[in-house]
């Protein structure tokens, strides 16, 4: 595959405290992240690896998926059998922690709504809790 060139990817520009966002601009990501991952699984992919460095931006506010490489396709009406040693343990669904084998997209819908929450966490650290206690 070959992508786009982007600039950054979404850990490394929320952890600089140089690059500001406002609410407006973390929602804007956060619903393009959430766009591709409705598309990929409407294709019948799982993304499997989802977190905040394989999540790239660039300067004009432009997010993409990157790293397929732990992707699968999936049968929306087939349970298939897949390892459970996916995903980057911190972004990883309790149910992978606890060894099932049988997942679908779900997991990939985990896996994003921790990296909202880590973002979200990322911006009031550095941004408002930086702001008035620095």
């Amino acid at each position: 595959m070959v992508f786009q060139y982007m600039d950054h990817d979404l850990t490394g520009v929320l952890s600089q405290t140089q690059f500001t966002f406002s609410d407006a601009q973390l929602k804007s990501l956060c619903q393009q992240m959430l766009a591709g991952l409705s598309y990929l699984h409407q294709k019948g992919v799982i993304h499997r690896d989802i977190k905040g460095s394989n999540i790239l931006v660039n300067s004009r506010g432009e997010l993409k998926l990157a790293d397929f490489g732990l992707a699968r396709f999936y049968q929306k009406r087939r349970q298939s059998d897949y390892t459970n040693r996916v995903i980057t343990l911190w972004y990883r669904p309790p149910e992978l922690l606890f060894g099932t084998t049988v997942y679908g997209p779900e997991v990939d819908m985990w896996s994003a709504g921790y990296a909202i929450h880590f973002f979200r966490f990322l911006f009031f650290f550095f941004y408002v809790y930086g702001a008035t206690h620095g």
